[in-house]
């Protein structure tokens, strides 16, 4: 047994220790989420939560604790541990023992072995340091589903907050087709307009009911998508605060994010630590696979004379023929693969972010022709409407076409705002981190505006959105603000 003694001291330094955290790297996981604008709550009272109107704040937090994709990611850290320690294991030593009889009695030949794999143990470094390699990057691969699930939580969660409030103007609009349908049914009744003019409200009455069907399916749908990211049941007591924050005063510049999405996508990490991955496995393939597998032990035989043999073994496998050069071309390949999937995330980190940004400008283009001319043309056109009704020089059909407009103008001013911070979404993705903007401007929520003003207008408009100007001095009411910062 001496001879292994021999052995050890050389093992230890080889091999140094692989120390597993306590908490499986969940630490180093929210490390890596913080960085990237995602703080994850470490406990917090759901059912407090749901007694209110959530907020976006609000269902991330239920989301991070309550989704059952997280305790899945959980487990897959604790998965990733055990293979850490595994890899800082010793092979174990492998006994024999032989007990071989003569034909005459008597004759009894006793051997004991002790034997350990030095193949294994030469190679313990290696295989460690690969260890650690694959937990780090089993680290940032949580990470990244983590900060991919809070990304589809803002996208759902604006998504329903846009359908709540368009499904109350389309109520609003068909409402006012409804009444127009009834209003012409007496006019028709009395003589005052052909059937081709009651069919056409009838007409516009019906497509509005429809519409206000397709509003309510597509509210459901996007209660249900984000129910289901926040780990909740669709038909549970929860609501949220429909408000969709106001435009940033600028979006963020494009080699900003250009440079941080370089930093800070982790699936580009993750590529990185594959490769390096790739290219250990592929050195040492190339310097084992001429060393075969090789074991060291030592062993004790009695014979049948009671005579005792003893001493240290050696077995030897020697590669001839083939040198594992299966293996060599496999972890060459794997090599190349590698880097050609580092190479293709790197090109479609940058392409991502352009294409994301340019469509944020869109957007934002959109936005803004709502805000600064149609909206306000529609209102306008409203308000005159109604002065040429009241002094009966339009008829009553004529103000109930131009309410119709407005409230449809108004849905997709609704959308396109939406549709601003689904593509702001898209471009947290595309540069892995969330960007610093300004959204503490007044908040988007048509509701108590379309309540104010279903049956009359007046002088002074604010857009939705916008900062509310010195009101004039004829006017009455103002649409309402509501502050909402992400």
């Amino acid at each position: 047994m001496k001879y292994l003694f021999l052995v050890a001291p050389f093992v230890l330094i080889l091999s140094g220790c692989v120390s597993v955290p306590a908490d499986f790297g969940r630490a180093e996981v929210d490390e890596l989420t913080r960085m990237r604008g995602l703080d994850s709550p470490a406990s917090a009272d759901i059912d407090a939560i749901l007694q209110r109107p959530m907020s976006l704040d609000a269902a991330l937090t239920v989301a991070l604790l309550n989704n059952p994709e997280v305790t899945t990611l959980q487990a897959e850290l604790m998965l990733g541990s055990a293979g850490l320690s595994g890899a800082s294991q010793w092979p174990e030593p492998m006994l024999s023992f032989s007990r071989l009889e003569l034909d005459q009695p008597g004759g009894v030949q006793r051997t004991l072995g002790l034997a350990v794999s030095l193949t294994d143990l030469l190679t313990l470094p290696a295989r460690q340091k690969m260890a650690r390699l694959e937990f780090l990057s089993l680290k940032k691969e949580v990470a990244r589903h983590l900060l991919q699930l809070a990304n589809q939580v803002v996208s759902s969660f604006y998504d329903y907050a846009a359908s709540c409030q368009l499904t109350i103007v389309q109520q609003q609009n068909t409402r006012a087709a409804q009444l127009a349908a009834q209003l012409a049914r007496r006019f028709y009744d009395a003589g005052n307009i052909d059937q081709h003019e009651l069919e056409q409200a009838r007409i516009v009455a019906g497509q509005a009911a429809l519409a206000l069907l397709d509003a309510e399916v597509k509210e459901l749908s996007a209660r249900t998508e984000l129910a289901t990211l926040l780990g909740l049941s669709v038909g549970d007591q929860w609501h949220i605060d429909p408000v969709l924050p106001g435009l940033p005063a600028v979006d963020p510049e494009l080699p900003a994010m250009q440079s941080a999405a370089q930093n800070s996508r982790l699936d580009l990490a993750i590529a990185n630590h594959h490769l390096m991955l790739a290219q250990q496995r592929q050195a040492q393939v190339g310097w084992t696979r001429w060393l075969g597998d090789v074991e060291a032990g030592y062993e004790r035989e009695q014979e049948v004379d009671d005579g005792v043999l003893r001493g240290p073994t050696l077995d030897l496998n020697l590669p001839f023929f083939n040198q594992r050069r299966s293996q060599a071309i496999g972890a060459e390949a794997r090599t190349q693969i590698a880097a050609a999937r580092r190479l293709k995330i790197s090109i479609a980190v940058d392409n991502d972010v352009k294409s994301a940004h340019l469509k944020l400008g869109n957007a934002r283009r959109r936005v803004e022709v709502f805000q600064h001319s149609l909206l306000q043309s529609h209102d306008l056109s409203v308000q005159r409407m109604q002065e040429q009704y009241n002094f009966m020089l339009r008829g009553v059909f004529d103000l109930f076409e131009a309410r119709r407009q407005q409230f449809e103008a108004y849905q997709a001013y609704l959308t396109a705002v939406r549709d601003y911070w689904l593509t702001m979404s898209d471009l947290t993705v595309a540069v892995g981190k969330a960007m610093p903007i300004d959204a503490s401007g007044p908040g988007i929520d048509l509701r108590e505006w379309f309540k104010t003003n279903n049956d009359e207008t007046h002088e002074h408009h604010v857009m939705p959105g916008q900062k509310e100007k010195p009101a004039d001095p004829d006017s009455t009411r103002a649409p309402a603000h509501h502050h909402h910062g992400t």
